[in-house]
């Protein structure tokens, strides 16, 4: 991969004019072909990618493994994205996986239901809401609407992750496809613990075949059944306070602009975020804008597309050259975005999301270590650059503080930026 050595502050020069500049007739740039990616890339995880598993009614797509595949974000191994489309009038079957996870409801609305402390909790389903489900916990979604898919997002964490995969699932309803928990007894064993016969146990133990999503059946394809909201018909008291969903949509964002805007949530939004030191973020570029380019001090961000076209563009370090003298070199990693591909940027790499015209590029993002994290932008008002001290900003870059001053001052914005323009060799530094 073609990149070229130079020094962190000098990079903060380069990222000022977006990765092409012309400054005093120099014209600095890199560039590289898609191939030279291909291969070596970490951070972006193409819907492509993805594993899918299909169902009658729909199907689980599981991102490929951060513990193979992100190697740069060990704090990512113990975790796993998936995400779930049911169709209209279909049931997720009641199982149970050896991880907590959080789920996001992406599209449509429904009802899901778990067991806790020996009660049935049923909650609804709607788009922004964000759940939380223990290890262990068997539950099941089924889809309510008549007409619109549910789509959910989910990030899941196994504590003792085998090498092999993140986490079990066991099945509590189902047949041949999928097969039951209870398949791996003996009938004997089964027909005592039920205090039925063994036929009559396998009779009920073997017909389900159409696998782990199914449609509902017309006699439970009525009001009562598939009413919504349902919340208000279930015993209250049946939850913990604590475990209640919250709906990100609804919250107000923290910052926005005509460029674009930003919600954020963490445990005092949603106290099970704090199990894990979680934070969750919705981030709306609108189009032809972009993300001043920052990095995060702490956290390590995974980040879904859920809409519109854009790009990526992630700094990374490569080590040292050959010199007796350290000299640090960076490279570029950028990609395409459509919605449903993945980005993973760990914590401390210098970042951007560019959306692209036609519609806002919307991001759902896990901050995974959010306790304590901040965010430095090195573009925009407010940078980190406008506080450090003219003289020594000078010296760092052997350069006049006018000249810098011009760079520095020019972007107005913060945090939302214009996207970037058709390079036309142009330069905000004049050679007066």
């Amino acid at each position: 991969m073609a990149f070229r050595k130079f020094s962190f502050l000098y990079l903060v020069v380069v990222s000022l004019v977006v990765s092409v500049i012309q400054c005093n007739g120099i014209r600095h740039e890199r560039s590289y072909s898609e191939e030279e990616v291909e291969g070596e890339n970490q951070f972006i995880f193409k819907r492509e990618s993805w594993e899918r598993i299909d169902a009658e009614a729909g199907h689980v797509s599981v991102a490929p493994s951060f513990r193979e595949n992100a190697t740069s974000a060990p704090q990512v191994h113990n975790f796993e994205v998936n995400c779930v489309e049911m169709e209209p009038n279909s049931l997720m079957l009641p199982h149970y996986i050896t991880a907590s996870w959080y789920m996001y409801v992406n599209e449509g609305k429904g009802r899901i239901g778990w067991v806790r402390n020996q009660n049935l909790i049923e909650q609804d389903l709607e788009a922004g809401q964000v759940y939380y489900v223990r290890e262990g916990s068997p539950f099941y979604v089924i889809n309510t609407d008549r007409n619109q898919r549910l789509h959910l997002i989910n990030l899941v964490h196994n504590k003792n992750p085998s090498p092999d995969r993140h986490h079990e699932l066991y099945y509590v309803g189902g047949g041949q496809d999928p097969p039951t928990v209870y398949s791996g007894f003996r009938r004997e064993t089964l027909a005592a613990g039920f205090g039925i016969g063994i036929r009559e146990v396998e009779s009920v133990l073997s017909k389900q075949d159409r696998g782990s999503i199914v449609f509902l059946s017309k006699e439970h394809r009525n009001d009562e059944f598939l009413s919504w909201p349902w919340s208000s018909k279930k015993h209250e008291g049946s939850e913990e306070e604590e475990e209640k969903p919250f709906n990100l949509l609804k919250k107000e964002p923290i910052f926005t602009n005509e460029h674009g805007q930003y919600i954020k949530a963490d445990r005092d939004s949603f106290p099970p975020l704090g199990r894990l030191d979680l934070a969750m973020g919705l981030t709306t570029i609108n189009e032809g804008s972009m993300v001043a380019l920052h990095w995060s001090s702490r956290t390590t961000a995974v980040s879904m597309i859920l809409e519109g076209r854009g790009r990526v563009e992630i700094v990374t370090q490569l080590g040292r050259g050959g010199s007796k003298r350290r000299v640090e070199s960076y490279e570029r990693v950028e990609g395409e975005l459509t919605a449903g591909d993945l980005i993973v940027v760990p914590a401390g790499h210098p970042n951007a999301q560019i959306s692209y015209s036609g519609q806002p590029l919307v991001i759902l993002t896990f901050h995974i270590d959010n306790e304590e994290n901040e965010f430095y932008y090195l573009t925009g008002k407010h940078s980190v650059i406008t506080l450090i001290q003219n003289e020594v900003l000078a010296i760092s870059m052997n350069e006049k503080q006018r000249v810098l001053k011009k760079v520095i001052e020019a972007q107005k914005d913060e945090m939302f930026l214009s996207g970037p323009k058709e390079d036309k060799g142009w330069s905000i530094v004049s050679d007066q």
